[in-house]
């Protein structure tokens, strides 16, 4: 769960209580200041079905005609860019923030698939309850990009071609802004969370874009909020990753020439990626090999990223 953020909106001061409810996962960073209830983690935590983390704000003090000074690193963020909002500035035990922020990891089953078929067609089905409003199939070739959208979202199973027509960028941030402005969003918000996101939804590779159906949300992540606001609008896209052929091509290729700035290109998902190549061979060296090199660039990844950069 890639770090969700609250707004909050106000004529005039007022204070609220936050609550998040995570049934089968856990909080893993949040700011402001907040008190966590869940169980200790151990490596199977995930397994049991029965977990719940929380995340408490118990006074979120809601300050329209504050002007404060918000907390910044040494370096850049893009979760900077999560600040450009007309959302009121808020204030948690001292601490001035534009949001709530938070996020975690679970193991509630995915409510979408995706499946690269044979003829270079992606079959994707919705496994949940409700419809799922948008879905966007998205390519990045070495910087060339093409995206397509399923019209009229996705209720059941769609098969829909593999991109291929050259597309900018500035037609696919229209349309993903249109996508979550549809959800409730105000459009400042939805140009925010696009370019908060910017670099990691776009990077090299194939992949599915989908809005989480809100009533989804609302049992993935339950939230409380007291005294209850006039409105809610929650949006949430989910991310599907596909190996295609392609990419399996150019990580063998690399790593047979030893190319560790070609590999880092995908080191986010060099693990699942090496796995489908280590299911390919018989030799066990060959298997130890390419999961020994997927260690070492997914820990030299965590490093990377390991400041909320």
């Amino acid at each position: 769960m890639e770090t969700p953020v609250l707004y909050f909106y106000a004529p005039e001061e007022t204070t609220v209580s936050v609550r998040v409810r995570f049934p089968r996962g856990l909080m893993t960073e949040w700011y402001p200041a907040a008190t966590v209830s869940q169980p200790d983690v151990v490596p199977t935590i995930l397994d049991n079905p029965k977990i719940v983390g929380a995340i408490d704000w118990p006074a979120v003090r809601i300050a329209p005609d504050r002007r404060p000074t918000y907390p910044v690193g040494s370096g850049t963020s893009h979760y900077y860019a999560a600040r450009n909002t007309d959302s009121a500035p808020l204030v948690v035990n001292g601490q001035d923030e534009k949001f709530l922020f938070y996020r975690g990891v679970a193991s509630f089953p995915s409510i979408v698939s995706a499946r690269l078929e044979q003829d270079n067609q992606v079959t994707v089905s919705n496994l949940g309850a409700y419809p799922v409003s948008s879905v966007i199939l998205f390519e990045n070739r070495e910087g060339r990009i093409s995206y397509r959208q399923l019209d009229g979202g996705l209720a059941g199973t769609a098969t829909v071609s593999r991109p291929t027509a050259p597309a900018r960028f500035e037609d696919l941030r229209r349309d993903l802004i249109a996508m979550l402005v549809g959800t409730g969003l105000f459009q400042r918000e939805a140009e925010a969370m696009v370019e908060t996101w910017r670099e990691s939804w776009f990077e090299e590779g194939t992949r599915v874009f989908y809005l989480v159906p809100p009533k989804a949300v609302d049992e993935i992540l339950p939230l409380t909020v007291t005294p209850a606001p006039a409105a809610v609008a929650r949006a949430f896209v989910g991310r599907m990753e596909i190996i295609t052929p392609e990419t399996l091509v150019r990580v063998h290729m690399a790593i047979n020439a030893g190319d560790d700035k070609a590999l880092s290109v995908f080191a986010r998902f060099l693990g699942p990626i090496t796995d489908r190549l280590a299911a390919r061979t018989s030799s066990i060296s060959d298997r130890s090999r390419l999961r020994a090199l997927a260690n070492s660039m997914f820990a030299a990844y965590v490093k990377s990223v390991g400041a909320c950069k």
